[in-house]
C-alpha cells in the first residue's frame, strides 16, 4: 500500500463513522507552540528543584539536569520523587497547574492564561476547528490544559449558549414590544411605523440567529472527566479527558474521577494503579478499539502516556492482529508530525501492536512546521458530504420535539420548515440511529400538533417535510382527522408532498381507484396498482412510462426485468439525475443485483463512497430489521436531558412500513430474496401483514424461493382478521391473471402455488365461478409448461383442488373427456391426470359419465397395454362411474396390475370384495406369490421404495380361510428369514435416521406381520414352530425401532416410529395398557416438545375419538382442555394479541382442524371450553 492510500483510509473511515481519536500534548501546541509545554519543558524546574546544584540556575544547566534525570528516572520516576519529597500528591498536581495554559474568552477573544497570568501569545484556532468538522463520535486525551474542550467541547456550548439567553432576552423584549402596541388605539407616527418595522425585522433576525445558534450547539462535544459520565454520553459525541482535566485558579473543586487525592494522572504510581482506579475509561477504550479504528495525534513514540495507553489496550490490539492477519487495512494510525525521521525500532514497536505509522512529512513535503503538517493533515481526511445533505440533517437536528403527550412544542421557523420541505425529496433515505429518523417520526407521532386547522404554516410544511424524508407511510401514525386536512390543503408546496404522501398509502394499501382518480395518478403507482391485482403490464406499457430522474429509470427498468423484457430498455441516466448520493447509491446497489448491465453506475458510486458517508442497500436493510426486533422504551437523542419516546410504541410496525415503503420506493420489492433472507422476509409479514397484505402478498410471489415461505405468508394471512379480508380478491385476481398473456410464464406457477394454499380459507362463493370460466383455460397453459415441472404441478394442483367446490357437472365431464383424450400416457404428467379425475368425477353418476364410457375403454385398454403405473391409476379409479355389469369386467383386466404394484393392490383388494368371483381369483393368484409383502429383497440386495404390501390389510378386506392363512403363515417365515439376514450383516450396528435404512424400509413389514399372526394366533398356536417365529419375529420387530422401546423412542423425539408402534402394539395388547404413554404424548403437545407435532397431533385427535371409552377420564379431560388453553393464544382473532406460529414440525391449519376435533370430543364428553366452541375455523371453510 503505498502512504497516500492511509490516508484516504483513514479519511474513510472517518466518513463511515468508524474512528476514534487519542490526543496527545503535542496537538496542542497548533494553539501556540511556545505556550504549550512537552513533558521535558513541564518538568524541568522540577528536576533543578530535586536534583539541581546551589548554583544559578541557568537555561543550559536545567537541561543538563533534566536529561540526566530522564535518563536515570524518566519522567514519571521525577514525578514520583517530586510527590515523595513534598509527602502529598498535591504538590505535582498545583505544580502542573501553574505551567499550563488554559484558555479563556476575554472581550470576545480567546485568550490564553498561565498561572491566572493573561500572556500575549497569539491563539491559532485552525486545527481545533478542523478537528472538530471531522465529527468523529469519540476524542480521548491524555491532556490536562483545556484547549479540546474550548474549540469542542463544554467551553464552546457554554459561550454559545450565553448567546442564546442574550438573544433570547432582546426577542422577549422585542415581541412585548410589539404586542403593547397593538393592544394600544390611535394612529401611529411615521417614526414609530419604521421602529416598527425595524423591530419587525430584527425579531425575525433573532430567530434566524437562534436557530443557527441552537442547530450548532448539538455539534459540540460532552467532556466526560468522571467515568460516572460515560453511560450518559453513549449516543452522541464525547471528549474524555482520561488524566484530568486543569482547573481555573483559585478553583475549590479537586480530583480526578473519584480520586480525591489526585488532580492529574503524572506519576508512576498513578500510571501503575490506574487500571484499579479508573477501570472505566479503559474499558471504554478497549470497547470502542474492537469496535473502530484509531487515529493517535500529538503524541510521541516515545510517550509514557502512549506507552501506558498500549500497555492498557494491548490484548485488544493482539487481537485485532490475529483476526485481520494480513490485511492492508490496520486498525489504527500512528500520526506523526515531526521533521526528524522516526527511529527504526519505533516503527517496529508500532507495527507490531498493529498501529500504522503516517509520516506526515513524506506526504507533505512542503509543509515545513509541525501545525503545518497537522493542519494540511487534518484538511485532507476532512469528509466530503454532499452539502444539501448536510445542510438537510442540520436543519433537523435543530429541530425541538415534544418531549412527552403533555409538552409544548417549541416555536418553528417558518423559513426552515420550508428549506426542510424542499430539500426532503432528495433525502429519503436515513438510518434508523439518525436524528432525521428520530425527530422526523416524532412530528409525525405528534401530528395532532402539526396538522390542525388552526397549524401555521411552518408547523404544517415541518410535518409535510417529515412525512416526505422519513419514509414512515401516513397511515400509520394519521387517522382519518388528519387526512382530511391533507386533502384540504391550500399552499401548493405543502400540498404536492401530502399527496404524494397519499398517493403511497393509495398504492400500498391497494385501495381501489377508479375513473380520473386513476389517470391522475402517476405512473409507477398506476402500474404499480395493477400488479398489486395481477394485471402485468407490456413491455409497450413500461416503455411509455416518464422517466425524469434516476429512480424513475430503476423503477422502470426493475419493472421490464420482472417481465422478462429488460434488454428492451432504452432509457440511459446519470448518477447526476438522482437526487442523492445516497439514493443513488442504493439505487446502484439494486442495479448490480439485477444485471451487469451498471457497471459504469457501480464505478460511480464506489467513488462516491470514498467521498460521503453512504450506506449500502445491505446495511440499510439490517438496520432496520435490527430496529423491528428491538422494542426499546426509550431512545436516547443528543444530551441525557433530551431523552425522547420514540422506539417503544410498534417499533417492529414502524420500522418495517419504513423497510417496506423504501422497498416500493427503489422498486426493489420484486427480488427481495436478494436483499433479505427467508426468515427476515417472514418478519416482515408478520409485522405488517394487518396493513399491507395485497404488496406483500405479491412481492411473496414474484420474490422467488422455498415453498414454504409461499406457505407461511398465506397462513399469515389466512389467520389475521384483517388481511383474510383480500384473500378473495386475490384469489379472483390470480385465476383471470393466469390466463393472461401479459402474465409471465415464470410467475404463474408460484400464483397457482398461492391460490391453493389460501383457496380452502375463503368462501367459494367468492371464486367458484371464476375458476369454473377459467379451468380450461388454466390447464391449457399448463399442458404448454410440460418442460416447467413446477409450473405445469401447481396449475393443475390450483384446478384439482377447486374442483371439490365446483357443482357444474358439465365443467368436470370436460375435464374427464381432456384426460381420457390423452394421445400419450406419460406417468410424469398422467401423475396430475389422475388427482384431476378423481376431483372431476365427484358427483357425477354412471348416467351423467354415459357418453364418455367408449373413450374410458379406449383409455383402460392403452394404459394396460403400456404398463403405466399412473394410466391404470386413472383408469382405476374411473372404474365406479360405469356400468354395474362393466365394473366387474374391468376390475378383472387390473387384477395382474395390482398383484405386482404395491401401490395399487390393497385398494383393488377393497374395491374387489363384493365380486365373489374376482375375490377367489385375486386370493388363488396373489397367495401364488413368492414375496407377498414386496420386500424389495432379491439376490442382488435390497430395492427400497417400490411399494410394501400389507397383507393383514387385505386379509381384513377379503379374510383368508384357513389354509390360505398357512400359505401366508410359510410364505412370512421365508421372508422373515431374509430380512433377519439383511439386518444382521456385519457392520449394521448404528442407527441411520434416514429413510433409505433396511430398518426404515421393513419396519412396516414386520408391524403387518405381527398384526397377521396376533389375529391368527389361535390357528398359528398350534405350529411347532409357532414359539420360534413369533420369537424371532419379535427380535427382528424390536430391531427395526433400532432395539428402542416407546418410552424410549418418545424420548428420544422419535414421535411418528413410537406411533406407528403403539398402533401396531394396541391391536395385539389393547389400549388400557398405553395410558402412561398417552399422558406423556399429550404431554409433549402442550410443551412444544417435538420436532413431529404435525403426526402427534393428528394421532391424538383421532386415537381420543377412536377410544374414546378410554379416554373419557377426568385425567385425560384435564390434558386435553390444557392442550386448549395453551394453543389458545396462536388463534386469537385479534391480530395484536394472537401470538406468531413458530410450531417446528406443524402446520397452522393442521394444528387448527386437530384442536378443533380435540373440542368436539370434549363437548361430546360434557366439557366446554369457551374459546373453541366459538371459534370460527378458517381452514378449510364450511362452505
Amino acid at each position: 500500500m503505498n502512504r497516500k492510500e492511509f490516508l484516504d483510509n483513514i479519511k474513510r473511515y472517518i466518513e463511515v463513522g468508524e474512528m476514534s481519536f487519542l490526543i496527545g500534548a503535542g496537538f496542542s501546541r497548533n494553539v501556540n507552540n511556545n505556550a504549550y509545554p512537552f513533558w521535558g519543558e513541564l518538568l524541568e524546574d522540577a528536576a533543578w528543584n530535586l536534583y539541581g546544584d546551589s548554583g544559578k540556575a541557568t537555561k543550559a544547566k536545567k537541561q543538563k539536569v533534566l536529561r540526566k534525570v530522564e535518563k536515570e528516572l524518566g519522567y514519571l520516576g521525577l514525578a514520583s520523587n517530586l510527590v515523595k519529597k513534598a509527602g502529598y500528591h498535591e504538590a505535582i498536581d498545583t505544580y502542573i497547574e501553574k505551567r499550563t495554559p488554559y484558555l479563556k474568552t476575554v472581550g470576545g477573544k480567546p485568550m490564553l492564561f498561565v498561572g491566572g497570568e493573561e500572556q500575549r501569545d497569539v491563539v491559532h484556532s485552525e486545527c481545533h476547528e478542523l478537528l472538530k468538522k471531522l465529527n468523529v463520535q469519540n476524542i480521548y486525551t491524555f491532556n490536562y490544559d483545556n484547549a479540546l474542550e474550548y474549540f469542542l467541547g463544554d467551553d464552546a456550548r457554554q459561550m454559545l449558549e450565553g448567546e442564546i439567553r442574550h438573544l433570547t432576552s432582546e426577542l422577549d423584549s422585542l415581541l412585548d414590544q410589539e404586542n403593547t402596541e397593538q393592544e394600544s388605539n390611535g394612529n401611529k407616527e411615521e417614526e414609530e411605523r419604521e421602529k416598527a418595522r425595524e423591530r419587525k425585522a430584527r425579531i425575525s433576525e433573532i430567530n434566524d440567529l437562534l436557530e443557527t445558534h441552537r442547530r450548532n450547539l448539538k455539534t459540540y462535544y460532552k467532556v466526560v472527566k468522571d467515568s460516572y459520565d460515560i453511560s450518559l454520553s453513549a449516543r452522541q459525541k464525547s471528549i474524555y479527558k482520561i488524566h484530568g482535566s486543569l482547573r481555573e485558579p483559585n478553583a475549590t473543586d479537586y480530583g480526578f474521577d473519584g480520586d480525591a487525592h489526585t488532580q492529574y494522572i503524572i506519576t508512576q504510581e498513578d500510571y501503575d494503579t490506574y487500571n484499579d482506579k479508573h477501570g472505566a475509561f479503559v474499558s471504554m477504550m478497549r470497547i470502542d478499539l474492537l469496535r473502530n479504528r484509531f487515529c493517535i495525534m500529538g503524541v510521541s513514540g516515545g510517550d509514557a502516556n502512549f506507552l501506558a495507553w498500549i500497555n492498557w489496550v494491548k490484548d485488544v490490539l493482539d487481537k485485532t492482529r490475529v483476526r485481520l492477519g494480513n490485511s492492508e487495512k490496520h486498525q489504527s494510525y500512528f500520526i506523526y508530525s515531526g521533521s526528524d525521521e522516526m527511529p527504526q525500532e519505533m516503527k517496529l514497536m508500532l507495527r507490531n501492536h498493529f498501529i500504522e505509522p503516517v509520516i506526515l512529512k513524506d506526504l507533505f513535503p512542503n509543509c515545513l512546521k509541525d501545525e503545518e503538517r497537522i493542519k494540511s493533515f487534518l484538511e485532507y481526511v476532512q469528509p466530503a458530504n454532499n452539502d444539501d445533505a448536510v445542510k438537510f440533517n442540520d436543519l433537523w437536528n435543530s429541530i425541538d420535539v415534544i418531549r412527552s403527550p403533555r409538552g409544548a412544542k417549541k416555536s418553528i421557523v417558518e423559513q426552515t420548515s420550508m428549506d426542510l420541505l424542499r430539500l426532503a425529496e432528495g433525502h429519503k433515505f436515513h438510518l434508523p440511529q439518525s436524528a432525521v429518523h428520530y425527530v422526523a417520526n416524532h412530528v409525525q407521532l405528534y401530528n395532532h400538533e402539526y396538522l390542525t386547522e388552526k397549524s401555521e404554516k411552518a408547523e404544517r410544511a415541518l410535518y409535510a417535510a417529515a412525512v416526505q424524508c422519513s419514509m414512515i407511510p401516513i397511515d400509520v401514525t394519521c387517522g382519518k382527522n388528519e387526512w382530511e386536512q391533507m386533502e384540504r390543503e391550500s399552499d401548493h408546496e405543502i400540498k404536492a408532498a401530502f399527496d404524494d404522501a397519499l398517493s403511497r398509502i393509495v398504492l400500498l394499501k391497494n385501495l381501489p381507484v377508479k375513473g380520473r382518480a386513476l389517470k391522475e395518478l402517476d405512473d409507477y403507482t398506476r402500474v404499480m396498482l395493477g400488479l398489486f391485482n395481477y394485471h402485468f403490464p407490456t413491455a409497450d406499457d413500461l416503455l411509455s412510462m416518464a422517466v425524469r430522474t434516476g429512480i424513475d429509470y430503476v423503477r422502470q427498468y426493475t419493472l421490464l426485468t420482472l417481465i422478462r423484457s429488460e434488454e428492451k430498455s432504452t432509457t440511459a441516466c446519470e448518477a447526476s439525475d438522482f437526487n442523492s448520493f445516497q439514493e443513488f447509491a442504493l439505487a446502484t446497489d439494486w442495479l448490480r443485483i439485477l444485471s451487469n448491465k451498471h457497471r459504469a453506475f457501480s464505478k460511480k458510486v464506489d467513488e462516491y463512497r470514498q467521498q460521503a458517508r453512504l450506506f449500502s442497500l445491505n446495511e440499510y436493510c439490517r438496520a432496520y430489521l435490527e430496529s423491528m426486533r428491538r422494542h426499546e422504551e426509550v431512545s436516547t437523542y443528543g444530551d441525557v436531558s433530551e431523552t425522547i419516546y420514540m422506539d417503544g410504541y410498534d417499533a417492529d410496525v414502524v420500522n418495517g412500513a419504513v423497510l417496506l415503503n423504501s422497498f416500493v420506493e427503489l422498486g426493489v420489492c420484486f427480488a427481495s430474496r436478494s436483499i433479505l433472507k427467508d426468515a427476515e422476509w417472514l418478519e416482515l409479514v408478520r409485522a405488517l401483514k394487518s396493513r399491507y397484505g395485497a404488496v406483500l402478498i405479491f412481492c411473496t410471489i414474484v420474490r422467488g424461493g422455498k415453498t414454504n415461505v409461499l406457505k407461511a405468508v398465506a397462513q399469515e394471512m389466512m389467520y389475521d382478521e384483517r388481511a383474510k379480508d383480500l384473500l378473495p380478491s386475490v384469489i379472483q385476481n390470480i385465476i383471470v391473471s393466469l390466463v393472461s398473456e401479459n402474465t409471465p410464464d415464470y410467475l404463474k406457477g408460484r400464483m397457482a402455488q398461492f391460490a391453493t394454499e389460501i383457496m380452502p380459507a375463503v368462501n367459494k362463493k367468492y371464486w367458484a365461478r371464476q375458476l369454473a370460466v377459467h379451468a380450461e383455460g388454466i390447464l391449457d397453459v399448463a399442458d404448454r409448461y410440460r418442460s416447467i415441472s413446477d409450473n405445469n404441478k401447481s396449475l393443475y394442483k390450483l384446478v384439482t383442488h377447486g374442483l371439490d367446490k365446483i357443482s357444474s357437472k358439465g365443467l368436470k365431464l370436460r375435464l374427464l373427456k381432456r384426460v381420457l383424450n390423452v394421445k400419450t400416457i406419460d406417468d410424469d404428467l398422467t401423475g396430475r391426470f389422475n388427482s384431476l379425475a378423481i376431483s372431476s368425477a365427484k358427483g357425477l353418476s354412471e348416467k351423467d359419465f354415459k357418453e364418455l364410457v367408449h373413450l374410458y375403454h379406449t383409455y383402460a385398454d392403452k394404459a394396460i397395454e403400456a404398463n403405466s403405473q399412473q394410466g391404470c391409476f386413472v383408469a382405476f379409479n374411473m372404474i365406479k362411474l360405469l356400468p354395474k355389469d362393466e365394473q366387474e369386467i374391468m376390475y378383472g383386466k387390473f387384477e395382474q396390475r395390482a398383484l405386482r404394484d404395491g401401490f395399487l393392490i390393497e385398494g383393488y383388494a377393497y374395491r374387489i370384495k363384493g365380486y365373489s368371483t374376482l375375490v377367489s381369483s385375486f386370493k388363488e393368484h396373489f397367495l401364488q406369490g413368492e414375496d407377498l409383502w414386496h420386500s424389495g429383497i432379491n439376490n442382488d440386495g435390497v430395492s427400497i421404495g417400490l411399494g410394501n404390501v400389507n397383507v393383514s390389510t387385505i386379509d381384513k378386506y377379503l379374510s383368508f380361510n384357513e389354509k390360505q392363512t398357512m400359505m401366508v403363515y410359510e410364505n412370512m417365515k421365508v421372508i422373515l428369514g431374509k430380512i433377519d439376514r439383511v439386518l444382521n450383516k456385519q457392520g449394521r450396528s448404528k442407527e441411520d435416521n434416514g429413510w433409505l435404512s433396511a430398518e426404515n424400509n421393513f419396519r412396516d413389514i414386520v408391524s403387518d406381520m405381527r398384526i397377521f399372526v396376533h389375529r391368527h394366533r389361535k390357528q398359528l398356536g398350534q405350529c411347532h414352530d409357532y414359539q420360534d417365529t413369533t420369537k424371532l419375529l419379535l427380535a427382528i420387530y424390536d430391531l427395526c425401532y433400532f432395539g428402542k422401546d416407546i418410552y424410549q423412542l418418545i424420548a428420544d423425539d422419535k414421535v411418528y416410529r413410537a406411533i406407528r408402534r403403539i398402533i401396531v402394539e394396541i391391536e395385539i395388547f389393547g389400549i388400557d395398557s398405553f395410558r402412561l404413554v398417552y399422558e406423556q404424548l399429550i404431554g409433549r403437545i402442550i410443551a412444544h416438545g417435538t420436532k413431529e407435532l404435525s403426526i402427534l397431533f393428528r394421532h391424538i385427535a383421532w386415537v381420543t375419538r377412536r377410544y374414546a371409552k378410554f379416554f373419557n377420564t377426568n385425567e385425560f379431560k384435564e390434558l386435553l382442555a390444557a392442550i386448549l388453553r395453551v394453543y389458545e393464544p396462536y388463534f386469537s382473532p385479534v391480530g395484536n394479541m394472537q401470538k406468531a406460529w413458530d410450531m417446528i414440525g406443524c402446520e397452522k391449519e393442521i394444528a387448527e382442524k386437530c384442536l378443533m376435533d380435540i373440542t368436539d370430543t370434549l363437548a361430546n364428553w360434557g366439557c366446554r371450553d369457551k374459546f373453541w366452541s366459538g371459534y370460527k375455523r378458517v381452514y378449510y371453510y364450511e362452505n
